[in-house]
């Protein structure tokens, strides 16, 4: 009976463990979708600095 309480503790862990894995696994989405915004954001900026500096010149 003990060996079966401990099964149940450790799949409970191992349950929440999942769960946190899949919270941080949508974390990381989240944070390289950002970064690919900024990404082209910044791919933006420069193409219109670029074209500034081409209208200056």
């Amino acid at each position: 009976q003990i060996i079966i309480i401990k099964q149940k503790a450790t799949f409970i862990e191992m349950e929440k463990l999942k769960k946190d894995m899949e919270s941080k696994d949508i974390e990381i989405q989240k944070i390289k979708q950002e970064v690919q915004v900024k990404q082209k954001e910044i791919i933006e900026q420069q193409k219109n600095t670029q074209i500034n500096e081409n209208k200056d010149n």
